[in-house]
């Protein structure tokens, strides 16, 4: 990790682009899948990535 956020900005931009674009409004889940579909293992990807961005600064070099 570095000290001034890099990774946990990368992450958050990944997050952002992965809500508007990736997400079914209707449905709230992420449709990795161009087919429609989606995976178990994704969504809990997903809600991973989120709880990893609420951490406390002093946890992120966890990361």
């Amino acid at each position: 990790m570095t000290e001034d956020g890099t990774y946990h900005q990368a992450m958050a931009d990944y997050a952002d682009e992965l809500w508007s674009t990736m997400r079914d409004p209707g449905t709230g889940l992420v449709h990795f899948d161009s087919s429609g579909g989606t995976e178990a293992i994704q969504q809990a990807a997903f809600a991973q990535l989120h709880a990893v961005l609420a951490w406390p600064r002093e946890l992120w070099p966890t990361l």
